[in-house]
């Protein structure tokens, strides 16, 4: 193949078009740089639409199915790596979209937990139309993006190609000038130390790709030493970065210096163009090796220590590039085999992961990839994920993250952003599949992207087990003083290991966090089940500074409390969980306090479900009776001072005390031990809880329900109306139907 050099790639400028930022601003994409451009490409690619009709003339990569199976000719993976993943970013290969603010909804509608959400920062530093003038005050754009992100889990990707958009000369790609004008840095550093200072207050993990191209274009312009390509960066005038040398490594040194000043958890991505030693390492099939080897010897001499290296694969589609290339850009798996020994090598060299950005968005198997206007093909989607092992062997390679997006406007997109609809014209190319999305990659990516998700992320090599971040506030539930309260800085007034987000004490040092009027124990010595639950009379001072002189608000005062530490524990959890049934305090006969459709199983099986039809100290009274009769439900030596006769009726409600006493917890003296004004029988009696004992809706369930298994002990032993521990015909059906047909039997 005939040699294609770095400058004539310009094809694949990334440059957006200064008439339209508001694309970049509103969808983080790029577009073609002037308007005579579009013209031009516009004509072409309706020439190239004629063309693509005919079978076969536009699709000169190969179709990766999702077959699970390694590509036939794929070489094999290098041996997996273990250099460090960058702290707080995910430990399995993470998959992102390029996502602007208009875009947001769709991915977080779509049902797929993505990792990474990137964006553009463009527009020139000098020009009056960089992201620090897209919204009010300047750079508010930043905080609301971080924010957005970081509120639906996603890890933001900030790209910042900033010296291209500057003036001198707005979006010429001689960047010579622009490093070279005092002006014009101090402009960038001041921009960059604002973008720092913002991503620093956000406070959680941020990825800043920083000017992707540039190092490229400053290699293949200079060589390989990076002390030779001159950049004002001491002599810009800006003071923070005095120090530093008026070259491409001080400009290096000098951005990571301002990062480590300002913002530590920005992680910096490099960017790697594989076309930096003066040829295209992919359109002239050349060695990988040596063509990373060359490129590592400009980034060494950098100086910098950078946390990650970028790839970009391709900005375009590649059926949108064979307008000019005859299909050059599609690739088969030789090239993709290539790349990933090109990446590799990298990683290994400059001890860092890599993640591959703005890989194009087509495919080639949905009829809506006609090769128009935002439909063009392209393989890559389908290479990585529609080939599970294809992943695994990037990640070997040390690719932790593969992002998804148009590099310009017109290319293919994962939304509908040219609004047509579901669209399914004449198959091209065997592209036979059906749209069942309006998204205008047909809706592959959506697909693709939650099959790999449902199949379970792929680990990375020499990541460590997952630890969760429950608050998302950046720090590991490990190692947060507040796991379920977000609070990224970790401030903690007393010292006590409690931070002050979650200290009920925050000037005072109580490391056990202990409350009694707000946690009352579940349970204790039960297994699994020593969980607390809220008091409803709580507040959320702890005993270390309780003000109010009755701790476990019991209402004895302190002073007289022979506890003041414990309330009533389990009857205090009782109070206000009235739900219609005859328990003295609330609870729930169905042993489903918590009405989530689950009753425990068996007592302990469900912190939830603790009612007072427990007997928690198995001493025969059960914990609603006790708590009504003055005795402690934990305690088995305490006992009510006296017991009515299980034989009798004292209340004549139809229940027996007995009943009463072990089945329901409720009070045997009183017809309405709940107060509610219904009677405790109605309350147990009433099956379809419609308010009435009746015949068909109550009478006729238990007898349905002597046919349940008598084992289980949910909802069937509810059916226990005497409480002997089985449902029978005579003690419970017959009992039931009386209550039905005698009028004034069950009260």
């Amino acid at each position: 193949m005939t040699s294609v050099s770095a400058r004539a790639r310009q094809v694949q400028s990334r440059h957006p078009c200064t008439l339209s930022l508001e694309v970049v601003k509103k969808r983080g994409m790029m577009c073609l740089r002037s308007a005579s451009r579009f013209h031009l490409v516009a004509a072409v690619v309706a020439l190239a639409v004629l063309l693509c009709l005919l079978p076969g003339s536009c699709n000169r990569g190969q179709d990766f199915a999702s077959t699970g199976t390694q590509a036939a000719g794929a070489s094999p993976s290098p041996s997996a790596i273990t250099t460090s993943i960058p702290a707080g970013l995910p430990q399995h290969l993470g998959v992102g979209l390029m996502n602007g603010p208009t875009q947001l909804s769709w991915m977080t509608t779509s049902g797929i937990p993505w990792d990474y959400r990137y964006q553009y920062l463009t527009g020139g530093v000098n020009t009056g139309e960089g992201w620090t003038t897209w919204n009010d005050p300047p750079g508010a754009f930043v905080d609301m993006y971080l924010q957005e992100s970081g509120s639906d889990g996603y890890i933001p990707v900030l790209t910042y190609y900033q010296v291209v958009a500057s003036a001198p000369n707005p979006w010429d790609e001689d960047v010579s000038v622009k490093l070279q004008n005092v002006s014009t840095m101090q402009a960038y550093y001041q921009e960059w130390k604002l973008l720092m200072q913002k991503a620093g207050a956000y406070g959680r993990p941020v990825v800043v790709h920083v000017e992707p191209d540039l190092w490229g274009y400053m290699q293949s312009d200079y060589g390989d030493n990076a002390a030779a390509v001159p950049v004002k960066v001491a002599a810009s005038g800006f003071g923070e970065v005095a120090g530093y040398a008026n070259t491409a490594a001080g400009f290096a040194q000098a951005l990571i210096h301002l990062r480590d000043l300002y913002a530590p958890n920005v992680v910096l991505g490099y960017h790697i163009s594989h076309w930096a030693t003066g040829e295209d390492l992919m359109l002239n099939e050349g060695d990988p090796v040596a063509t990373a080897d060359q490129i590592w010897v400009f980034y060494q001499s950098l100086g910098a220590n950078f946390d990650l290296i970028f790839f970009d694969p391709s900005d375009r589609d590649a059926a949108y590039y064979q307008l000019w290339d005859g299909g050059a850009h599609w690739w088969d798996d030789a090239d993709f085999a290539r790349y990933r020994t090109f990446i590799g090598r990298l990683v290994e060299k400059t001890g860092r992961r890599a993640m591959l950005w703005q890989v194009p968005v087509g495919n080639t198997l949905y009829r809506s990839m006609n090769n128009t206007w935002g439909h063009y093909q392209d393989n890559r989607v389908q290479y990585w994920l529609g080939n599970r092992q294809h992943l695994v062997e990037y990640a070997d390679a040390g690719v932790m993250a593969v992002m998804y997006g148009a590099g310009a406007y017109g290319m293919t997109m994962y939304t509908d952003e040219m609004g047509d609809g579901i669209t399914n014209p004449a198959p091209i190319n065997g592209n036979n599949l059906l749209a069942q999305y309006a998204d205008d990659d047909a809706g592959y990516l959506r697909l693709s992207g939650s099959q790999y998700y449902q199949q379970g992320a792929i680990p990375l090599p020499g990541s460590t087990p997952p630890n969760p971040d429950s608050d998302g506030d950046g720090v590991p539930d490990n190692q947060d003083n507040c796991p379920h309260n977000s609070n990224p800085s970790q401030e903690d007034l007393d010292g006590d290991g409690a931070g002050d987000a979650c200290d009920n004490c925050i000037s005072v040092p109580n490391p056990g966090q202990e409350n009694a009027d707000a946690a009352i124990d579940n349970g204790p010595g039960i297994p699994g089940h020593d969980t607390t639950i809220p008091n409803a009379v709580a507040d959320s001072e702890g005993d270390a500074c309780e003000s109010d002189g009755d701790i476990d608000n019991d209402g004895l005062p302190d002073a007289q409390d022979t506890n003041p530490l414990r309330a009533t524990g389990l009857c205090a959890a009782f109070a206000g969980r009235s739900d219609g049934h005859p328990h003295p305090a609330g609870g729930d006969v169905t042993n489903d306090d918590d009405h989530d459709g689950n009753p425990a199983l068996s007592m302990g099986s469900d912190a939830s479900d603790n009612g007072p039809a427990w007997d928690t100290d198995n001493d025969g009274v059960l914990d609603g009776y006790e708590c009504t009769h003055g005795s402690n439900p934990r305690d088995r030596a305490s006992r009510p001072a006296a017991l009515p006769d299980d034989n009798t009726d004292t209340d004549g409600d139809g229940l027996l005390n007995g009943w009463e006493r072990r089945g329901w917890g409720t009070n045997p003296a009183l017809v309405d031990s709940d107060g509610d004004g219904r009677g405790d029988c109605k309350e147990a009696a009433d099956v379809d809880g419609n308010g009435l004992v009746n015949f068909t809706g109550d009478a006729v369930a238990y007898a349905a329900a002597t046919l349940r298994p008598t084992a289980s002990f949910g909802k069937t032993m509810d059916f226990d109306i005497n409480k002997e521990g089985v449902v029978d015909f005579v003690g419970d059906v017959v009992r039931e139907a009386k209550f039905a047909l005698i009028t004034g039997l069950c009260k």
